[in-house]
């Protein structure tokens, strides 16, 4: 199981790795999966690669060099960054 605990909420990336789920006291809270919001990606393996506890959000790495947002209440993803140019 691939996921971060904040408080009585635990966040978990699902199998296919694409997917966010947030689960609190148990109880599923809310799902989104972040390749069908974000698109996929040119760079990497369509998969989410590192999520980071922040403040008020999870900063989402998915494929090589994309990143996004959920907010930790709602599971709402903001879309951050895509690098093509990369050296």
């Amino acid at each position: 199981m691939r996921g971060i605990e904040s408080g009585k909420v635990f966040f978990y990336v699902e199998k296919d790795l694409q997917t966010v789920l947030a689960y609190e006291n148990g109880k599923l809270k809310w799902k989104t999966n972040v390749i069908s919001v974000c698109g996929k990606t040119s760079i990497g393996k369509v998969k989410i690669r590192i999520m980071k506890l922040k403040k008020e959000k999870l900063q989402i790495t998915f494929g090589k060099r994309s990143w996004a947002e959920i907010e930790k209440v709602n599971g709402k993803i903001i879309f951050v960054a895509l690098i093509n140019n990369y050296r």
